[in-house]
């Protein structure tokens, strides 16, 4: 074999291999078939290679219940790897949200809603920020909270998992706590009607908050100060004192005004 009629074979046989790898590459699987994929590596916890195997399929779907299943999988790769991550991955969960309310979105009263509803209130009370920041995720969380409630009354949630009721009652009392903050701050500005407005957002939008008791005592004492309000203080410390009577600023706050 002459050097010529060798290297002119092997060029032959590296472009074929070239042609062979690139249609190996461009073969494309079915929905069903990156699905089944997805999960084998949900098995092996393999997060990783799961959530594009996921992607795929929800691209690759041809029938609605295709791309349900495909959405509901991806969805749960995404919450399960943030969940399964040494450290809070907050981008993780972020992610898990935006899969989770296109799921909630596109399939509404759908037989996997309580999971997605409980998923979605707890990824967002884990992104939550402390009270004297922006609430707008623990808002969310409530917001999923209260629709998980009013469509499962007798449920309590995801097991492992904190229950629906203990979240709820966190979350409620961190805004109740975020308007009462508020309202302190409106104090040290030396703006009293801003402050008993916000108050009574507090009252009116968390009832069975932990901060009810200091926002009624705070109300008492802001309009006995302020004169254009002094006419409400007094029905401000009838409902603490009716409502919360052991409450030991009652008996200071008698002493102090007369009552």
């Amino acid at each position: 074999m002459t050097a010529n009629t060798w290297l002119a074979k092997l060029s032959a046989v590296i472009l074929a291999s070239l042609f062979l790898g690139c249609a190996a590459q461009e073969i494309e699987l079915s929905a069903a078939e990156y699905l089944s994929l997805g999960r084998d590596y949900m098995k092996e916890d393999d997060y990783r290679r799961a959530i594009p195997a996921f992607e795929s399929a929800v691209l690759s779907s041809n029938t609605p219940e295709d791309a349900r299943l495909a959405q509901f999988e991806l969805s749960n790769a995404f919450f399960l790897r943030a969940e399964n991550s040494w450290f809070t991955d907050e981008e993780g969960y972020l992610n898990a949200i935006a899969a989770y309310e296109t799921y909630y979105d596109l399939y509404p009263n759908d037989r996997n809603e309580r999971l997605v509803l409980y998923r979605l209130a707890y990824s967002y009370s884990l992104l939550s920020f402390p009270p004297r920041n922006d609430q707008s995720f623990t808002r969310s969380s409530l917001k999923y909270l209260n629709e998980y409630k009013r469509k499962f009354p007798r449920d309590n949630g995801e097991k492992n998992y904190e229950g629906v009721d203990s979240l709820l009652k966190r979350m409620t009392d961190k805004l109740a706590e975020h308007e009462y903050e508020v309202a302190k701050f409106y104090m040290r500005v030396k703006k009293a009607e801003s402050a008993v407005q916000r108050l009574l957002y507090l009252l009116r939008s968390y009832p069975g908050s932990s901060f009810e008791q200091s926002a009624l005592v705070m109300l008492t004492e802001i309009t006995y100060k302020t004169p254009k309000l002094k006419s409400a203080s007094k029905s401000y410390f009838d409902e603490l004192s009716a409502r919360f009577p052991d409450n030991e600023e009652i008996p200071i706050l008698k002493k102090r005004y007369g009552w």
